[in-house]
């Protein structure tokens, strides 16, 4: 019997989860995420030693031409006591460096809908001046928090970690550091010490095309009531949330209901009740992968009878 795939293709929602795991050494999506590559024009120099101010940096965008204050290892600050090394390499930033407006800072990159990302970077306060920020991302223009994070620690350098799923049709996605309390030195005055910005893809869409579904046979039970067969036959199972029966008969072919079955498996039975007696019935297995795509085997045909079980009919 020839076996037929279809294949519907729902939106992915941002907080779905992904099971097509890749290498841990994907590439950064981000350049110039710890800072490194500073710019040659624009520098300010500070009465403390290794601290400069630009309005401008490589790679990133600072807005409504604020200072970001950038700090080189060994670091020698006149006001307090600080740590002496970036957390990796030799530079680091620090967004509250203005005694009045802190910094926010955004770099725009590639993506490719439907991967989930990874955010992870290194945050650290002033003694005194606690950190509190807040990291958004989306479509450029149209970012939205995914997470704020906070710390008083100014001796050691904190790693801080997000997911972020991206939409369908979007190619190219924003990330935003917006600082929220700078400490005591004016309302934002220090702070928000942040270094080694990494965005990862941590894990791929879904490919449809992998997962192959096929509809079993039907064993009526009476006239009310069959046992359904289904078979889902997948690289990873955890792609896949739900997998069931799809039936209707020939007078409601409209109306289709799904019955989910008890748990995810490569073979199933899912019971069919409450049926009319003496009537044609149309059924497919489907699956449903954890981003909302909708996979459906072969359809196939049974009828109830009321005084016997039927054969299968295809």
């Amino acid at each position: 019997m020839k076996k037929i795939k279809t294949s519907m293709l729902a939106l992915a929602i941002i907080s779905g989860l992904f099971a097509n795991s890749v290498n841990a050494a994907e590439a950064n999506l981000i350049k110039n995420g710890s800072f490194e590559n500073m710019p040659t024009t624009g520098r300010m120099t500070s009465t403390s030693k290794n601290v400069y101010f630009y309005r401008n940096y490589v790679d990133w965008v600072i807005e409504n031409n604020r200072k970001l204050e950038i700090h080189v290892s060994p670091l020698q600050l006149n006001t307090d006591t600080y740590r002496a090394k970036a957390a990796d390499g030799n530079v680091s930033v620090e967004l509250n460096s203005d005694l009045n407006y802190p910094a926010t800072i955004y770099q725009d990159f590639k993506t490719e809908p439907g991967t989930k990302l990874e955010v992870k970077f290194a945050l650290t306060a002033r003694k005194g001046y606690p950190s509190k920020l807040q990291v958004l991302m989306g479509a450029p223009g149209s970012e939205k928090a995914i997470g704020t994070f906070e710390t008083t620690d100014y001796q050691n350098w904190l790693y801080q970690t997000a997911t972020y799923v991206v939409p369908q049709n979007q190619t190219n996605t924003r990330i935003k550091f917006v600082s929220l309390n700078g400490g005591q030195k004016g309302p934002f005055g220090a702070g928000n010490d942040i270094d080694d910005v990494s965005v990862r893809v941590i894990q791929r869409p879904i490919n449809p095309a992998e997962i192959s579904v096929t509809t079993g046979f039907a064993k009526v039970q009476n006239e009310t009531y069959a046992i359904v067969n289904g078979n889902t036959v997948s690289a990873n199972l955890s792609n896949i949330k739900e997998v069931g029966i799809e039936y209707y008969d020939y007078e409601n072919t409209n109306k289709a209901l799904k019955v989910k079955a008890p748990s995810v498996a490569a073979t199933y039975n899912v019971d069919l009740k409450n049926l009319q007696p003496e009537t044609f019935y149309t059924y497919r297995a489907y699956a449903i992968t954890t981003d909302n795509q909708v996979v459906y085997g072969n359809p196939r045909c049974f009828y109830t009878y009321t005084d016997c079980c039927s054969p299968f009919i295809d």
